[in-house]
């Protein structure tokens, strides 16, 4: 699979590397387990979790999302939700988690 991802984002002082820089190493150095699924239980490694996040910032990238967009999450922990999350961390979205024990109305409200 082909991709181009722009990685921004402001450096962190202590080592020079945007969050997305440090997340992107994190998957090229690693093989081993992730985590694990809070409501299934599943583990996921890294070559599945890099896999999947490269597919989703790539499908964000096709959609024009980026810098300056928001991409906003209301989840209970589970693989598909990191995933979202990384791959807007790493094409430069501002990343909104939403607590899923909210009420609608109250959701709504912090929405509009």
């Amino acid at each position: 699979m082909a991709f181009n991802i722009h990685i921004s984002g402001p450096k962190m002082i202590m080592h020079n590397k945007t969050i997305a820089e440090m997340f992107v190493d994190q998957l090229n150095n690693n093989e081993g387990l992730f985590g694990i699924d809070c409501s299934t239980g599943k583990e996921y490694g890294y070559p599945k979790l890099k896999k999947d996040v490269l597919a989703m910032a790539t499908a964000f990238k096709k959609h024009d999302l980026g810098h300056g967009d928001v991409v906003m999450i209301t989840d209970y922990g589970s693989y598909e939700a990191q995933v979202v999350m990384l791959a807007g961390i790493l094409i430069g979205a501002t990343i909104a988690a939403l607590d899923h024990s909210l009420r609608k109305s109250n959701s709504n409200d912090l929405i509009s």
